[in-house]
């Protein structure tokens, strides 16, 4: 019952979208989605974006609307009727789809510091590319891979009114208690449980 969810509900789903494995937790009203954490997804033509858009926007809000951007030739941002945030990206990548960071208001500027820090504790860990405003030197786009998965960090001036939120989480599969142990003791140092 912590979940506030009655006896025999569905807890956890898990599923595979696009090759992504998604973990589902059911927490009820406990938390909320934040545009903080984003899905990326890449695609291969204007016809898959289009259609991918149509169904994900459907019902949803529309945080940018599927357009031509000086970044992408078809770009756009919208949360889903369940209030998960995707990017739609006309771009052919070999991974569809890829987990978003978007560091603003309080912890805008750290977006290099957080690379860094991911970067020294999964070791088979890279910066893949890297764009920064030059006014500012944030970042405007980062793609780095940590122990093969492939992710995004952005930087947004301005005010934005949200922060990262435990609704949306990364999962760290272990092979041994020991590496559980290294994890936890590194991810939360500093930070909150």
């Amino acid at each position: 019952e912590v979940s506030g969810r009655k006896s025999g509900s569905v807890m956890t789903v898990s599923f595979e979208l696009e090759a992504f494995e998604l973990l589902g937790l059911n927490g009820g009203p406990l938390y909320k989605f934040s545009p903080a954490f984003s899905f990326f997804v890449y695609c291969d033509s204007k016809k898959e974006i289009e259609e991918k858009w149509k169904m994900l926007s459907d019902g949803g809000e529309i945080r940018m609307g599927l357009d031509k951007y000086p970044w992408a030739e078809q770009y756009g941002w919208t949360a889903d009727k369940f209030g998960i945030n995707w990017q739609l990206i006309l771009a052919p990548s070999k991974d569809k789809i890829v987990s978003s960071f978007l560091f603003v208001d309080k912890v805008f500027g750290k977006g290099e510091e957080a690379l860094k820090y991911y970067l020294s504790i999964f070791k088979k860990s890279k910066i893949d590319d890297i764009a920064r405003d030059e006014k500012s030197k944030s970042i405007m786009h980062a793609a780095f891979t940590l122990e093969g998965q492939h992710l995004v960090l952005m930087e947004g001036q301005g005010k934005h009114d949200f922060k990262f939120s435990p609704a949306t989480s990364l999962m760290v599969s272990c092979n041994s208690q020991e590496e559980i142990d290294y994890y936890w003791d590194q991810l939360t140092a500093g930070g909150t449980i």
